[in-house]
Protein backbone atom coordinates (compact mmCIF):
# COMPACT_ATOMS: atom_id res chain seq x y z
CA UNK A 1 0.00 0.00 0.00
CA UNK A 2 1.24 3.74 -1.21
CA UNK A 3 1.30 6.67 0.96
CA UNK A 4 -1.38 8.15 -0.64
CA UNK A 5 -3.46 5.11 0.11
CA UNK A 6 -2.46 5.18 3.54
CA UNK A 7 -3.45 9.06 4.04
CA UNK A 8 -7.16 8.48 2.45
CA UNK A 9 -8.21 9.35 6.03
CA UNK A 10 -8.65 12.81 7.66
CA UNK A 11 -6.35 12.43 10.34
CA UNK A 12 -7.12 14.65 13.24
CA UNK A 13 -11.37 14.57 12.73
CA UNK A 14 -12.90 11.78 14.21
CA UNK A 15 -16.29 10.21 13.11
CA UNK A 16 -19.86 10.59 15.26
CA UNK A 17 -18.30 14.14 15.80
CA UNK A 18 -20.05 17.20 14.68
CA UNK A 19 -17.86 20.32 13.71
CA UNK A 20 -18.26 23.85 12.79
CA UNK A 21 -17.11 25.75 9.96
CA UNK A 22 -15.02 28.05 12.06
CA UNK A 23 -13.35 25.28 13.80
CA UNK A 24 -12.11 23.99 10.94
CA UNK A 25 -11.21 26.59 9.52
CA UNK A 26 -9.13 27.48 12.92
CA UNK A 27 -7.72 23.92 12.29
CA UNK A 28 -6.41 25.04 9.36
CA UNK A 29 -8.91 23.01 6.85
CA UNK A 30 -9.95 24.52 3.51
CA UNK A 31 -13.26 23.47 1.68
CA UNK A 32 -13.89 21.82 -1.75
CA UNK A 33 -16.25 20.38 -3.98
CA UNK A 34 -16.09 17.94 -6.95
CA UNK A 35 -16.51 18.96 -10.55
CA UNK A 36 -19.31 16.45 -11.10
CA UNK A 37 -21.21 17.89 -8.12
CA UNK A 38 -24.58 18.95 -8.76
CA UNK A 39 -24.29 22.62 -9.19
CA UNK A 40 -26.08 24.92 -7.16
CA UNK A 41 -29.71 25.98 -8.03
CA UNK A 42 -30.73 29.52 -7.60
CA UNK A 43 -33.96 28.40 -6.50
CA UNK A 44 -33.02 26.04 -4.18
CA UNK A 45 -30.30 28.12 -2.58
CA UNK A 46 -32.68 30.85 -1.95
CA UNK A 47 -35.57 28.42 -0.37
CA UNK A 48 -32.43 27.62 1.57
CA UNK A 49 -31.87 30.42 2.46
CA UNK A 50 -34.61 31.45 3.78
CA UNK A 51 -34.75 28.27 5.95
CA UNK A 52 -31.41 28.63 7.16
CA UNK A 53 -31.93 33.00 8.28
CA UNK A 54 -35.09 31.33 10.05
CA UNK A 55 -33.90 27.91 12.26
CA UNK A 56 -30.15 28.47 11.14
CA UNK A 57 -28.62 24.91 9.42
CA UNK A 58 -30.39 21.83 11.35
CA UNK A 59 -28.24 19.04 9.91
CA UNK A 60 -24.41 18.90 9.08
CA UNK A 61 -22.90 18.61 5.65
CA UNK A 62 -20.86 15.89 4.99
CA UNK A 63 -17.16 16.01 4.33
CA UNK A 64 -14.42 13.49 3.17
CA UNK A 65 -10.53 13.87 2.25
CA UNK A 66 -9.78 15.46 -0.63
CA UNK A 67 -6.73 12.92 -1.21
CA UNK A 68 -9.49 10.11 -0.84
CA UNK A 69 -11.14 11.32 -3.67
CA UNK A 70 -8.27 12.43 -5.48
CA UNK A 71 -7.20 8.36 -5.09
CA UNK A 72 -10.63 7.48 -6.61
CA UNK A 73 -9.77 9.46 -9.95
CA UNK A 74 -12.36 12.45 -8.69
CA UNK A 75 -11.24 15.67 -9.63
CA UNK A 76 -11.60 18.24 -6.89
CA UNK A 77 -12.07 22.28 -7.79
CA UNK A 78 -11.10 24.02 -4.41
CA UNK A 79 -13.00 27.22 -3.43
CA UNK A 80 -10.52 29.37 -5.50
CA UNK A 81 -11.92 27.75 -8.44
CA UNK A 82 -8.20 25.75 -9.34
CA UNK A 83 -8.50 22.17 -9.74
CA UNK A 84 -7.18 20.36 -6.57
CA UNK A 85 -4.36 17.61 -7.03
CA UNK A 86 -1.97 15.51 -4.76
CA UNK A 87 0.39 18.03 -5.41
CA UNK A 88 -1.14 20.93 -4.07
CA UNK A 89 -0.14 22.42 -1.15
CA UNK A 90 -1.60 21.46 1.79
CA UNK A 91 -4.20 18.96 0.51
CA UNK A 92 -4.29 16.78 3.57
CA UNK A 93 -6.07 19.94 4.96
CA UNK A 94 -8.42 20.07 2.58
CA UNK A 95 -12.21 18.89 3.03
CA UNK A 96 -14.52 17.97 -0.04
CA UNK A 97 -18.28 18.70 1.20
CA UNK A 98 -19.89 15.89 -0.54
CA UNK A 99 -23.22 16.34 1.11
CA UNK A 100 -24.66 19.69 1.93
CA UNK A 101 -23.12 22.04 -0.68
CA UNK A 102 -26.70 24.19 -1.05
CA UNK A 103 -26.19 24.34 2.55
CA UNK A 104 -22.72 25.53 2.56
CA UNK A 105 -23.17 28.16 -0.10
CA UNK A 106 -26.68 29.19 1.41
CA UNK A 107 -24.61 30.05 4.56
CA UNK A 108 -21.82 32.20 2.77
CA UNK A 109 -24.37 34.40 0.55
CA UNK A 110 -25.74 34.87 3.81
CA UNK A 111 -22.96 35.72 6.08
CA UNK A 112 -21.58 38.32 3.53
CA UNK A 113 -24.30 40.71 4.32
CA UNK A 114 -23.70 39.85 8.19
CA UNK A 115 -21.33 41.13 10.76
CA UNK A 116 -18.85 39.07 12.16
CA UNK A 117 -20.58 38.84 15.79
CA UNK A 118 -23.72 37.79 13.30
CA UNK A 119 -22.20 35.11 11.45
CA UNK A 120 -24.06 31.31 11.00
CA UNK A 121 -22.85 28.62 11.47
CA UNK A 122 -22.02 26.07 8.97
CA UNK A 123 -21.45 22.65 10.99
CA UNK A 124 -19.92 19.17 9.18
CA UNK A 125 -19.10 15.51 10.03
CA UNK A 126 -17.72 12.41 8.49
CA UNK A 127 -19.56 9.41 6.70
CA UNK A 128 -20.32 6.97 9.04
CA UNK A 129 -19.30 4.37 6.68
CA UNK A 130 -16.33 5.45 5.03
CA UNK A 131 -15.19 2.47 3.49
CA UNK A 132 -17.22 3.04 0.26
CA UNK A 133 -16.35 4.78 -2.51
CA UNK A 134 -17.62 8.28 -2.63
CA UNK A 135 -19.73 7.93 -5.87
CA UNK A 136 -21.57 5.57 -3.82
CA UNK A 137 -21.94 7.67 -1.07
CA UNK A 138 -23.08 10.37 -3.24
CA UNK A 139 -25.79 8.25 -4.53
CA UNK A 140 -26.72 6.98 -1.66
CA UNK A 141 -26.82 10.22 0.50
CA UNK A 142 -29.40 11.30 -2.24
CA UNK A 143 -31.88 8.29 -2.80
CA UNK A 144 -34.72 9.50 -0.33
CA UNK A 145 -33.69 13.20 0.24
CA UNK A 146 -33.44 14.87 -2.81
CA UNK A 147 -34.03 12.61 -5.92
CA UNK A 148 -31.00 12.79 -8.62
CA UNK A 149 -32.27 14.07 -11.88
CA UNK A 150 -30.80 12.47 -15.03
CA UNK A 151 -27.60 14.78 -15.06
CA UNK A 152 -27.01 13.55 -11.26
CA UNK A 153 -27.04 10.19 -12.51
CA UNK A 154 -24.45 10.57 -15.35
CA UNK A 155 -22.06 12.64 -13.32
CA UNK A 156 -21.94 9.30 -11.07
CA UNK A 157 -21.35 7.31 -13.91
CA UNK A 158 -18.64 9.42 -15.19
CA UNK A 159 -17.07 9.18 -11.96
CA UNK A 160 -17.77 5.59 -11.38
CA UNK A 161 -16.02 4.69 -14.60
CA UNK A 162 -12.69 5.16 -15.85
CA UNK A 163 -13.94 5.49 -19.67
CA UNK A 164 -16.65 7.58 -19.01
CA UNK A 165 -14.66 10.28 -17.67
CA UNK A 166 -12.45 10.21 -21.35
CA UNK A 167 -15.96 9.81 -23.58
CA UNK A 168 -16.16 13.33 -25.32
CA UNK A 169 -19.42 12.70 -26.04
CA UNK A 170 -20.98 12.03 -22.27
CA UNK A 171 -18.75 15.11 -20.89
CA UNK A 172 -20.24 17.13 -23.16
CA UNK A 173 -23.78 16.02 -22.34
CA UNK A 174 -23.11 16.50 -18.60
CA UNK A 175 -21.57 20.29 -19.42
CA UNK A 176 -24.81 20.99 -21.77
CA UNK A 177 -27.18 19.45 -18.94
CA UNK A 178 -26.51 22.34 -16.69
CA UNK A 179 -27.65 24.72 -19.37
CA UNK A 180 -30.90 23.20 -20.68
CA UNK A 181 -32.69 19.81 -20.02
CA UNK A 182 -31.09 16.70 -20.07
CA UNK A 183 -32.89 15.10 -22.38
CA UNK A 184 -32.10 17.72 -25.05
CA UNK A 185 -28.13 16.98 -24.67
CA UNK A 186 -28.53 13.61 -25.03
CA UNK A 187 -30.55 14.05 -28.15
CA UNK A 188 -28.29 16.70 -29.49
CA UNK A 189 -25.26 14.46 -28.97
CA UNK A 190 -26.82 11.43 -30.40
CA UNK A 191 -29.31 12.79 -32.83
CA UNK A 192 -31.43 10.59 -31.51
CA UNK A 193 -34.90 10.74 -29.82
CA UNK A 194 -34.72 8.11 -27.48
CA UNK A 195 -32.17 9.30 -24.62
CA UNK A 196 -30.35 6.67 -21.98
CA UNK A 197 -32.71 6.06 -18.92
CA UNK A 198 -31.98 6.46 -15.41
CA UNK A 199 -31.94 2.57 -14.53
CA UNK A 200 -29.64 2.07 -17.80
CA UNK A 201 -27.20 5.16 -16.12
CA UNK A 202 -27.45 3.27 -12.85
CA UNK A 203 -26.52 0.02 -14.48
CA UNK A 204 -23.75 1.51 -16.75
CA UNK A 205 -22.07 2.43 -13.73
CA UNK A 206 -20.91 -1.29 -12.66
CA UNK A 207 -18.25 -3.70 -13.05
CA UNK A 208 -20.05 -6.82 -14.33
CA UNK A 209 -20.24 -7.77 -18.14
CA UNK A 210 -24.18 -6.48 -18.24
CA UNK A 211 -22.99 -3.29 -16.78
CA UNK A 212 -20.52 -3.24 -19.80
CA UNK A 213 -23.01 -4.05 -22.39
CA UNK A 214 -25.34 -1.03 -21.37
CA UNK A 215 -22.43 0.97 -21.19
CA UNK A 216 -21.36 0.44 -24.51
CA UNK A 217 -24.93 1.43 -25.70
CA UNK A 218 -25.09 4.45 -23.39
CA UNK A 219 -21.60 5.74 -24.48
CA UNK A 220 -22.09 5.07 -28.34
CA UNK A 221 -20.58 8.44 -30.06
CA UNK A 222 -21.26 7.64 -33.42
CA UNK A 223 -23.31 10.98 -34.73
CA UNK A 224 -21.47 12.88 -31.90
CA UNK A 225 -19.57 15.08 -34.19
CA UNK A 226 -22.40 15.89 -36.48
CA UNK A 227 -24.70 16.69 -33.28
CA UNK A 228 -22.47 19.15 -31.73
CA UNK A 229 -21.79 21.06 -34.72
CA UNK A 230 -25.28 21.24 -35.35
CA UNK A 231 -25.83 22.24 -31.58
CA UNK A 232 -22.93 24.49 -31.88
CA UNK A 233 -24.73 25.97 -35.28
CA UNK A 234 -27.83 27.25 -34.01
CA UNK A 235 -26.13 28.26 -30.59
CA UNK A 236 -24.55 31.43 -32.66
CA UNK A 237 -28.45 32.74 -33.04
CA UNK A 238 -30.03 31.36 -30.17
CA UNK A 239 -29.87 31.06 -26.30
CA UNK A 240 -29.02 27.71 -24.51
CA UNK A 241 -31.97 27.77 -22.81
CA UNK A 242 -34.47 27.08 -25.99
CA UNK A 243 -31.72 24.88 -27.57
CA UNK A 244 -31.69 23.35 -24.04
CA UNK A 245 -35.90 21.98 -25.18
CA UNK A 246 -36.21 18.58 -26.08
CA UNK A 247 -38.45 19.94 -28.93
CA UNK A 248 -35.51 21.65 -30.66
CA UNK A 249 -33.68 18.66 -31.25
CA UNK A 250 -36.46 16.50 -32.09
CA UNK A 251 -37.30 19.14 -34.98
CA UNK A 252 -33.63 18.87 -35.94
CA UNK A 253 -33.86 14.73 -35.50
CA UNK A 254 -36.83 14.64 -37.69
CA UNK A 255 -35.53 17.02 -40.28
CA UNK A 256 -32.50 15.22 -40.24
CA UNK A 257 -33.72 12.19 -41.21
CA UNK A 258 -35.62 13.38 -43.87
CA UNK A 259 -32.40 14.85 -45.26
CA UNK A 260 -30.53 11.94 -45.15
CA UNK A 261 -33.79 9.82 -46.62
CA UNK A 262 -33.40 11.92 -49.72
CA UNK A 263 -29.74 11.91 -49.84
CA UNK A 264 -26.69 11.35 -46.92
CA UNK A 265 -25.62 12.44 -43.71
CA UNK A 266 -22.73 14.51 -45.42
CA UNK A 267 -25.94 16.49 -47.06
CA UNK A 268 -27.90 16.56 -44.37
CA UNK A 269 -25.25 18.07 -42.14
CA UNK A 270 -24.64 20.45 -44.46
CA UNK A 271 -28.09 21.91 -44.88
CA UNK A 272 -28.82 21.87 -41.46
CA UNK A 273 -25.82 23.94 -40.55
CA UNK A 274 -26.67 26.35 -43.91
CA UNK A 275 -30.15 26.83 -42.41
CA UNK A 276 -29.11 27.65 -39.20
CA UNK A 277 -26.89 30.38 -40.93
CA UNK A 278 -29.44 32.34 -42.41
CA UNK A 279 -31.44 33.11 -39.37
CA UNK A 280 -31.67 36.86 -38.70
CA UNK A 281 -32.93 39.04 -35.53
CA UNK A 282 -36.16 38.85 -35.80
CA UNK A 283 -36.56 35.22 -37.13
CA UNK A 284 -34.64 33.94 -33.69
CA UNK A 285 -36.76 36.75 -31.19
CA UNK A 286 -40.56 35.14 -32.94
CA UNK A 287 -39.21 31.58 -32.15
CA UNK A 288 -37.45 32.95 -28.64
CA UNK A 289 -41.32 34.84 -28.16
CA UNK A 290 -42.87 32.00 -28.12
CA UNK A 291 -44.89 31.00 -24.99
CA UNK A 292 -47.18 28.67 -23.30
CA UNK A 293 -48.32 25.04 -23.20
CA UNK A 294 -48.20 25.04 -26.85
CA UNK A 295 -44.71 26.17 -27.39
CA UNK A 296 -42.62 23.06 -28.69
CA UNK A 297 -45.49 23.11 -31.54
CA UNK A 298 -45.57 27.00 -32.09
CA UNK A 299 -41.66 26.45 -32.60
CA UNK A 300 -41.67 23.45 -34.69
CA UNK A 301 -44.10 24.93 -37.13
CA UNK A 302 -42.13 27.93 -37.58
CA UNK A 303 -38.78 26.14 -37.75
CA UNK A 304 -40.62 24.20 -40.99
CA UNK A 305 -42.05 26.89 -42.28
CA UNK A 306 -38.35 29.04 -42.14
CA UNK A 307 -36.50 26.18 -44.01
CA UNK A 308 -39.34 25.52 -46.93
CA UNK A 309 -38.84 29.07 -47.46
CA UNK A 310 -35.23 30.40 -46.64
CA UNK A 311 -33.95 27.08 -48.45
CA UNK A 312 -36.09 27.56 -51.36
CA UNK A 313 -34.62 30.83 -51.79
CA UNK A 314 -31.48 29.39 -51.74
CA UNK A 315 -32.13 26.91 -54.32
CA UNK A 316 -33.61 29.55 -56.62
CA UNK A 317 -31.11 31.74 -56.56
CA UNK A 318 -28.28 29.02 -57.09
CA UNK A 319 -30.15 27.50 -60.37
CA UNK A 320 -31.00 30.91 -61.85
CA UNK A 321 -28.94 33.41 -61.84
Amino acid sequence: MNTNELKTKVEDLLKFTIYSESELRSKGYRFATLRTNRTPKKNALNKKKKSISKFGVVSPCMIVGARKCLNEGLEVMGEDGRQVTLETPGVDKILVIIDGGHRFVSVNELNQKRLEGDRIECYFTLPLNDRIPIYELLRQSNIVTTPWDGTTYLSSLIMAKGDAAKNKMLVWVEKMSHEGGDTAAWQWARLEKKVPTKTQLIKASGIDDKANEVYTKISDGSNFNDGKQLYEAFRKHFKANILGCKFFPEWIIDKRNELMSAKDEKYALDTLIEFASKFDRDMVDEIEGFKGTDRGRLVKSKLSELFDRLMAIDKTTTTNP
